[in-house]
């Protein structure tokens, strides 16, 4: 049989893989071949194994600890004392001992160089996945451009990254909108999630989502060298996929306007990175650390009268930040945007639950606030 260390150093270079990782998958291969040779259903006495993968004759050798006759088993790795002196022709063991018997691999014969060739292959394949799986699993997040090469029945995209161990798909769910690819069109998404497929021996599949709000930033930092030398600051983004979108930004050096960093000049910047999302509007916005600054800002092309935010119970009696915006009956429609975009927009982006009032309703609420406080009064004063 071949030199299994030169096997590893090839199999390791081959796959680009780490040599010890390689050597471990060896081993268990090995252990697995002398098992299926070694360990028949007639076996009384099964060992361990361990492996030498130094020798110039690599060999595995099984190792049992000897037991008193009267002793019962269960489990792997015992030998009784008296069988443990007969089939190694030595008198001087004695119950506790270790005793090992060592099998070159040469003498497993043609079957077993068969069933360790395959071994080899499915434990190096394993590994392979697992690298792969690990590999891929640090990149989520992280732009990918792919080309299809399926339309699966439920509608799902199949894509070809030039691995044949690796599955990257596309669900209907992480399309933007009515998206409809063609066999051949090239796809960009971000790493969404990272699974091992047992049942399809071992096969990586990678889930791609150009839905998310990660995929919008991604574009973000790839497109605005503001924006990857971290001079603009991306804080938080808000997507309604296909649609809108809304992105609020900082900058760190009073002399750059971070929204105008990231919309470029006449547009430039921000029209490329739609075009990459199926037109989508994306509203750049500057982030503020004062609520009611950051709201306003959120409400965008609309102009804000006030806003004062309160702690109020949600329908399951949790405590939601509510923030009362009133806003002139001319502003409405803007704040409120087409099919009610631009608000659940800003609720989304700020994390508060905005409502909106007028002039008129402002003044109502507090009537009605007044009007309550006097009638609880009063009904304690009555006799």
């Amino acid at each position: 049989m071949e030199d299994l260390n030169s096997i590893i150093n090839a199999l390791s270079k081959e796959t680009n893989i780490d040599k010890e990782r390689v050597e471990k998958a060896i081993r268990i291969a090995v252990i697995q071949t002398a098992k299926k040779i070694l360990h028949t259903t007639a076996t009384k006495f099964k060992g361990r194994f361990e492996v030498d993968l130094v020798s110039k004759q690599p060999a595995v050798y099984e190792v049992f600890e000897i037991v008193p006759d009267s002793k019962q088993m269960h489990t792997e790795g015992y030998i009784y004392l008296k069988n443990a002196v007969e089939k190694s022709k030595r008198r001087d063991l004695r119950i506790g001992d270790k005793v090992e018997f060592r099998y070159e691999l040469n003498s497993f014969g043609r079957n077993g160089a068969e069933l360790l060739s395959i071994n080899i292959e499915n434990a190096i394949r394993e590994v392979k996945g697992v690298s792969l799986y690990f590999n891929y699993k640090s990149k989520i997040g992280e732009k990918l451009t792919a080309k299809v090469v399926h339309i699966a029945e439920d509608g799902s995209t199949i894509l070809d990254i030039n691995d044949e161990h690796i599955k990257a798909i596309i669900r209907p769910r992480d399309k933007i909108g009515e998206e409809v690819y063609k066999i051949g069109d090239w796809i960009s998404a971000i790493i969404k999630y990272v699974a091992i497929d047992e049942d399809d021996r071992g096969t990586i599949t990678i889930e791609l989502s150009r839905t998310s709000p990660k995929y919008l930033e991604t574009l973000l930092h790839l497109a605005i060298p503001e924006i990857k030398d971290g001079i603009v600051t991306i804080h938080n983004i808000a997507r309604i996929p296909g649609k809108k979108a809304k992105v609020s930004v900082s900058s760190n050096n009073p002399k750059i306007d971070p929204v105008s960093a990231v919309i470029g000049a006449k547009g430039t910047r921000i029209t490329s990175i739609s075009a990459e999302v199926n037109n989508e509007i994306i509203d750049c916005i500057s982030w503020n650390n004062i609520p009611e600054v950051y709201i306003k800002n959120s409400l965008s092309p609309a102009t804000i009268d006030s806003i004062k935010i309160v702690e109020e119970l949600d329908n399951e009696k949790k405590p939601i930040n509510v923030a009362y915006v009133v806003i002139p009956a001319t502003e409405r429609g803007k704040a409120i945007g087409k099919s009610g975009m631009n608000l659940k927009l800003a609720k989304m982006i700020t994390g508060y639950e905005i409502r909106l009032l007028d002039q008129n309703e402002e003044q109502k609420t507090e009537t009605e606030k007044k009007y309550s406080a006097e009638q609880i009064l009063g009904s304690l004063f009555k006799n």
